[in-house]
């Protein structure tokens, strides 16, 4: 039998997670980045139709979370001119929902924020804000801390990682940088 695992509090700290950083008050929800393949796709003239071949490499990725209200903070990080590629910590608590089991959930982000998208503001529900954070140059997601996913930019094909193993390791070789 399947068991199902849940997340069902979250939290976020930008740059380190100091507790007196937390945004587990303000935050309303979190997208931790898609995986998605890139493709490049093949219709030749005498087929009856086109494939999307993978290529070995990963769209670009995405995190984006929301927050009720204002955060100074996290406005000042804006990146024109001054933002930074900086690390974004997600914590989360995850429920094996047949056991009952608890333990952490976490993901490591390293971003720079691109957009803030205010909401509009109505009488009762106030405002919120979205951040976007792109320019991801590292993720990597932990459950029970166990590795699940780790992506590393810099660090090439070596650098892509799923359930602890490099799965990019032979073409890491072949381009001689392992």
């Amino acid at each position: 039998m399947a068991d199902i695992f849940e997340m069902d509090l979250a939290n976020i700290f930008v740059g380190d997670p100091d507790p007196k950083k937390s945004l587990h008050t303000s935050l309303k929800s979190v997208k931790l980045p898609d995986l998605k393949l890139m493709s490049k796709e093949h219709k030749p003239a005498g087929a009856a139709g086109s494939v999307n071949f993978r290529m070995n490499s990963i769209d670009a990725l995405k995190f984006t979370f929301k927050c009720a209200g204002f955060t100074p903070d996290l406005s000042a990080k804006f990146g024109i001119g001054v933002g930074l590629n900086e690390p974004y910590f997600m914590l989360g608590n995850v429920r094996n929902l047949r056991t009952g089991e608890q333990f952490p959930g976490r993901a490591v982000v390293r971003g720079v924020i691109t957009a803030i998208s205010p909401s509009e503001f109505t009488a009762g529900d106030g405002i919120e804000h979205d951040y976007e954070i792109d320019e991801v140059t590292h993720y990597e997601f932990l459950l029970n801390n166990q590795e699940i996913y780790y992506f590393d930019f810099w660090e090439g094909p070596a650098g892509v990682r799923i359930n602890g193993v490099s799965v990019m390791q032979q073409a890491a070789r072949n381009i001689g940088i392992v």
